[in-house]
């Protein structure tokens, strides 16, 4: 009985390992600003109504704003009922699902992603594009572009006029008004006057 050979193994390139540390710093953020949303969170319990804020100034360089998107960042991880791989989210992904910026079909499909891979802005876009149904003009088969159901044109005429806006010439712009000249001399006969003055 023979013994099956294994793959050869790809040697691994200095190239391989920074990009395996990237990929490791790039998950780290994530979790730091779970961490630091988490840490505001706690904060805020050991100080009174109005307090935060001015704290948050004291204590560190950056903006209320910024602070609560730390905040809510850890409230959307800590509410969360899906299995995700939170750490492969990038924090931008991550501010606008906690910001709630996405339907639920699409903060589903971006948190799946998750389990697979990192799910940067372009990768939480092209989720979302995916997901859009097709146009219906698209399909429309009598040709009617405009879904006009019984075909007798209808605004057209507001259409022309459209038309005529877009597709005519631009407006007449009425050229700039003339910029004021000072008079030289009024300058040189001050300049001689304090001079005299002077001397």
């Amino acid at each position: 009985m023979k013994k099956a050979k294994k793959a050869p193994r790809r040697k691994i390139t200095e190239l391989d390992r920074i990009a395996a540390r990237v990929r490791t710093a790039l998950r780290s953020r994530t979790k730091n600003v779970i961490e630091i949303g988490n840490l505001l969170i706690k904060s805020r319990e050991h100080l009174e109504h109005g307090e935060w804020q001015p704290w948050l100034a004291e204590n560190f360089d950056l903006s209320y704003r910024t602070a609560l998107r730390y905040v809510s960042a850890a409230e959307y991880v800590a509410k969360s009922d899906t299995v995700a791989d939170f750490a492969n989210l990038s924090p931008t992904a991550l501010y606008e699902l906690a910001e709630g910026l996405y339907n639920e079909q699409e903060e589903a499909a971006i948190l799946a992603a998750t389990r697979e891979r990192r799910v940067a802005e372009d990768a939480v876009w092209a989720i979302c594009e995916a997901l859009v149904p097709p146009d219906d003009a698209d399909n429309d088969q009598d040709g009617d572009q405009d879904g006009d159901q019984d075909g007798d044109g209808g605004d057209s005429a507001e259409e022309e006029g459209i038309a005529a806006i877009l597709d005519g010439p631009p407006p007449a712009v009425p050229p700039p008004a003339p910029i004021p000249r000072r008079s030289t001399t009024r300058c040189a006969t001050s300049i001689r006057r304090s001079a005299r003055s002077s001397g």
